[in-house]
């Protein structure tokens, strides 16, 4: 176990190492300081820590034997959150909509600026929502059981750099809006690309 506390800020490192049994209930005692948890490929069974944790900056649960439900209650608990990695845990759920709101305007979470959520049991489709969150850089959803197709407002602020939703059941078109920011890296199903491909490429019969 790795922890530093001082000076207001309290980080809990659990992960990478041989630990087994069962998330301690604990855990809760440093919710009004705790503001870096990594349980990284942690071998301990039990839920995700729900909070509310109002000065955690950093989760990172990815590779973990974790579960639970990524659901409004948990994402409201955060209001400085800047880094959610969860991918390959067994978190289940939607992509909350309180990840944003509704107007784009005033976002619930103003530090966000990233979300790796790949390879979960997570379901549904692409909130708009997430085109009001102002940092958001990177959104990797691939291996999701997304479906319905990309909202024009997901890079509404033109700041996503990356964005893979490979593996998914996203359809329809790729939305303008990606283009009008800084995105670099682009993973998508190949279903989305036939609109390209009638464009640039010339395919083999």
């Amino acid at each position: 176990m790795n922890t530093y506390t001082g000076s207001g800020t309290t980080v809990l490192g659990l992960g990478t190492n041989l630990l087994s049994g069962t998330l301690p209930t604990e855990l809760a005692l440093l919710k009004d300081e705790l503001r870096y948890l990594d349980l990284k490929h942690l071998k301990v069974e039990g839920t995700l820590p729900v909070g509310p944790f109002p000065e955690l900056q950093v989760l990172n649960v990815e590779h973990s034997r974790l579960s639970g439900i990524l659901s409004p209650t948990a994402v409201n608990g955060l209001p400085k959150i800047r880094s959610i990695r969860i991918s390959a845990s067994n978190i289940s759920g939607t992509l909350p909509t309180e990840l944003g709101r509704a107007d784009l305007q005033v976002p619930n979470v103003t530090e966000l600026h990233e979300i790796s959520a790949a390879f979960t049991a997570l379901s549904g489709t692409l909130p708009t929502q997430l085109g009001a969150i102002p940092k958001l850089t990177s959104l990797a959803l691939s291996k999701v059981r997304l479906s319905g197709t990309i909202p024009m407002e997901l890079n509404a602020k033109g700041m996503l750099v990356s964005l893979d939703v490979y593996g998914t059941e996203l359809s329809g078109t790729l939305p303008s809006s990606l283009w009008e920011g800084q995105l670099s890296y682009l993973y998508i199903p190949r279903r989305l690309t036939q609109m390209m491909r009638r464009q640039y490429c010339r395919e083999k019969l």
